[in-house]
């Protein structure tokens, strides 16, 4: 796990996937020192896996080995790298830059990792358990729909064998692992989330925009559910359907799209919310929008774009 090193308190933070650090008590990580803004910048992992830390727009800056973010600025933390928020409080250093990650080991010697935030046993075609945080609160849920918390070395059964979890670490001495933060990053009404397929839709790009950012997002299987919804939300539309009508699919019509099974199509559900949460999109949570009382499903995202490459040979006529 990434482990920051206070300097000469030795005090260590665990920073989550998401981690706001000021002066305000709802921060994670709080420092008590005048030249600290109440959110004064928040650490996050960026696509490449690498820490990095944005300045929220602090009155006294945030600094990387000297070197002054501006507000609203971006700096990768490499492992060294000195961080200091304000012009007196003291720097942190990262002294492990190892991402957070929850993971489970079997009976027989298997070890399964989580793929962005969700851990699925026994294994990814058969999901008949999945592990996942929600609100700083690890669950356990299985596909018969029981869900409980989990803690570090909880036993479970999945694939006829048991498994014992293994999780981030928590409140250990005076290791802090904090909460989700706020004011991380954009919204879900202020991005654009753009899917660009191979010819044949074999393979699906799926990115957002923000402001002048463009972010990629690592290709996943649970990319072809968030098109799916996609197209239903832009087809209504062109069809002049309001917009709080559009986009909804039954949860029936989804999987007989998909060839998937309920239990497949909730873990996708969530790492798909883990992916855009982890690059800093703040209410993520809301990715995939859901109503209860008709099992409807919609993407949660009203500003979409759908790009289908051409064949080669079709792009090179005329």
């Amino acid at each position: 796990m990434a482990l920051l090193r206070e300097a000469d308190t030795d005090r260590l933070l665990s920073p989550g996937a998401r981690c706001v650090l000021g002066r305000s008590r709802a921060c994670a990580l709080v420092l008590a020192e005048p030249t600290v803004s109440g959110e004064h910048a928040v650490l996050f992992q960026g696509l490449d896996g690498r820490w990095c830390v944005r300045d929220l727009g602090s009155r006294n800056g945030t600094f990387v080995d000297g070197q002054r973010i501006t507000g609203g600025g971006v700096a990768t933390l490499r492992e060294g790298a000195v961080l200091r928020l304000g012009a007196r409080a003291r720097p942190w250093t990262l002294v492990d830059e190892t991402g957070p990650a929850a993971y489970a080991v079997a009976e027989d010697g298997q070890v399964r990792r989580a793929l962005d935030g969700v851990l699925v046993l026994p294994d990814d075609d058969r999901p008949e358990g999945w592990l996942a945080s929600s609100e700083g609160v690890w669950l356990w849920a299985t596909g018969e729909g029981q869900e409980r918390p989990a803690l570090g070395l909880d036993e479970v059964r999945a694939g006829g064998q048991r498994w014992w979890l293994a999780l981030p670490a928590g409140e250990i001495g005076d290791v802090l692992v904090p909460t989700m933060g706020a004011s991380m990053g954009p919204d879900l009404g202020q991005i654009r989330l753009e899917f660009r397929l191979s010819h044949d839709e074999t393979f699906v790009q799926l990115a957002w925009r923000w402001r002048e950012e463009h972010h990629e997002v690592p290709a996943r299987a649970c990319h072809r559910m968030l098109l799916v919804l996609a197209r239903q939300r832009l087809a209504d539309r062109a069809a002049g359907l309001p917009e709080g009508d559009c986009g909804w699919v039954h949860t029936d019509r989804l999987l007989e799209e998909l060839d998937a099974s309920a239990q497949k199509l909730h873990v996708d559900v969530l790492r798909s919310r883990r992916q855009l949460a982890q690059m800093g999109v703040t209410d993520a949570d809301a990715l995939v929008e859901r109503r209860p009382t008709t099992r409807e499903l919609r993407i949660g995202v009203a500003d979409l774009s759908v790009i289908a490459s051409q064949p080669a040979h079709a792009a090179s006529t005329g």
